[in-house]
């Protein structure tokens, strides 16, 4: 695929930065939010990890769709293409996001994984 130029004038140049300079505040605010939880309750209520809930864009493609939950296999839909991984019971009983599967709290070392799953360090 072959691209013209982009303009190269102050105008372009300055549009260029004042939006990448809006987009890189909402990035902040967003990271901020997070390391705070702010919402916590909120996102607990959602069954979300903090990326999920406030990083994470959950558009999709538009189109009604569905996967079996990773855990129990039960049918999990969606009004458009960025399905769930787990269904709300699963994620409620074993404390991982609905949305993505990862630890809600996002405990890498956590201890007591769903179905016996031991994670070994990946250290030699």
């Amino acid at each position: 695929m072959k691209f013209n130029a982009s303009p190269f004038d102050a105008r372009w140049l300055q549009g260029t930065t004042l939006h990448n300079k809006g987009y890189l505040v909402e990035y902040i605010a967003k990271a901020n939010a997070a390391e705070r939880d702010s919402k916590r309750t909120e996102r607990l209520g959602k069954g979300e990890c903090r990326y999920c809930f406030y990083c994470e864009g959950k558009g999709g493609g538009s189109a009604c769709s569905s996967r079996p939950c990773a855990c129990c296999g039960v049918k999990v839909g969606s009004a458009n293409t960025c399905v769930d991984v787990l269904c709300k019971q699963c994620a409620a009983k074993h404390e991982l996001c609905v949305h993505c599967g990862a630890d809600r709290e996002l405990r890498v070392r956590r201890k007591n994984w769903p179905n016996g799953a031991e994670v070994k360090d990946s250290k030699p």
